[in-house]
């Protein structure tokens, strides 16, 4: 894999809304968390969409808050990063068939970007010592992509998800060996809990969104965006994802 093939399949990803294939879970779970986070989750695939490649299917567990819709949130964040350039991994909505009493049947699947990913908790410690290079490599990245990555949570209300959690930041990069990190990026994760979770309609002002501290140390302003054209999130979700009454 590499990031041309990742930039179209976001592309193609952007344009739709659902996948109607049947998503199953992973022999390979390398890289899932030995405690899963309060929605679960896990790999899956499906040879007909994307051959050899792995998504992450979320949530795993149900919540039937009337204004919670995780995947629908997870979709609409994905598809604004795309338009803006900030690297989140591309979603689409699907149902899960398989599932057991308890679990979603709504949900969306996410991307994996890279074979090789570094979460938040093994990276903050290299970012704090100095003088090495591996360090030194990652900073590169850090000025550009958190300042982006910043002004995006701000707008779309992710105030808590990115603040020193220590796996929904990660680093992903293909290959081995330390020339690969050159070519390795950030990579944010996790917009379940955007858009005013639990209210569509915040009726708070908005709050400057919750952020490591490492990185806010390295935003620059002049890496934040140029001016964009924004293409309006998809809104044609089917109900069970996003009541018609929320989708305006």
């Amino acid at each position: 894999m590499d990031w041309r093939q990742n930039e179209a399949i976001a592309g193609a990803w952007r344009k739709r809304v659902f996948s109607d294939c049947r998503w199953e879970r992973s022999e390979n779970q390398a890289g899932a968390l030995t405690v899963p986070g309060e929605s679960g989750g896990f790999f899956a695939h499906c040879e007909e969409e994307l051959p050899g490649r792995r998504v992450y299917l979320k949530p795993e567990l149900r919540d039937d808050g009337e204004a919670n819709q995780r995947a629908a949130r997870e979709k609409i964040a994905a598809d604004l990063a795309h338009d803006i350039g900030l690297t989140v991994p591309p979603v689409l909505l699907a149902r899960r068939e398989d599932r057991e009493p308890g679990e979603e049947e709504f949900v969306c699947v996410s991307l994996v970007l890279t074979r090789t990913q570094w979460s938040w908790r093994q990276i903050r410690p290299i970012l704090e010592r100095g003088g090495d290079r591996i360090r030194e490599q990652l900073r590169e990245r850090v000025a550009e992509e958190a300042s982006r990555a910043l002004v995006f949570d701000t707008w779309v209300g992710q105030t808590t998800g990115h603040k020193d959690h220590p796996h929904n930041i990660v680093f992903g990069y293909d290959g081995r060996g330390q020339h690969q990190l050159a070519h390795g990026r950030f990579i944010f994760l996790d917009f379940a809990w955007a858009l005013g979770f639990g209210n569509w309609f915040p009726t708070t002002s908005c709050e400057i969104a919750g952020f490591p501290e490492l990185m806010l140390r390295e935003v620059d302003r002049s890496k934040i965006f140029a001016r964009r054209t924004f293409t309006k999130p998809c809104t044609a979700f089917p109900p069970h994802f996003c009541p018609t009454s929320r989708k305006s």
